[in-house]
């Protein structure tokens, strides 16, 4: 696995899972299944359903909702963007199609905010479609509104 070089680093590239649920576990077993080492991001936002059994009974656990979790080790570099995991932080988000609570929009602002300080290089925040044009819309959030929200107090 490549190094991530923190000098490298100017670009925050969010994500979503485009599942109902989720947790690290199972989205590292998702990732290696497909032929990766591993979970892509660097970290990874949950809602209130972690686990499928979670979501097929729909037995919501709030204490999980808007969560901030590592993923790949921010020392490696992601996969997560082809062609740009070398000079980003790959971010996901669980959900699909804008389906997503205040409490996972508001911890991703907070993580961007603090990515900053952790990465002074890092000048921009976008959403994978900015950097994939092959018909993906993810993060299916309006990245103009969510990068004015990163902007204030910071």
């Amino acid at each position: 696995m490549a190094t991530l070089k923190p000098d490298n680093v100017d670009t925050i590239i969010i994500h979503i899972t485009v599942s109902e649920y989720g947790d690290v576990e199972t989205i590292d077993r998702w990732h290696k299944e497909r032929g990766w080492t591993g979970i892509g991001y660097h970290f990874l936002i949950t809602n209130c359903f972690e686990t499928s059994k979670q979501w097929e009974r729909k037995q919501p656990d709030p204490k999980t909702d808007g969560v901030v979790h590592p993923g790949r080790s921010l020392n490696n570099t992601g996969a997560h963007a082809k062609g740009h995991n070398w000079h980003s932080v790959g971010v996901a988000i669980v959900g699909k199609r804008g389906a997503f609570t205040s409490r996972q929009i508001e911890a991703a602002i907070g993580l961007c905010k603090s990515l900053k300080i952790t990465f002074p290089n890092i000048t921009k925040i976008i959403g994978h479609f900015e950097v994939d044009k092959h018909g993906k819309t993810c993060p299916d959030i309006d990245m103009d509104h969510f990068r004015e929200l990163v902007k204030v107090g910071g």
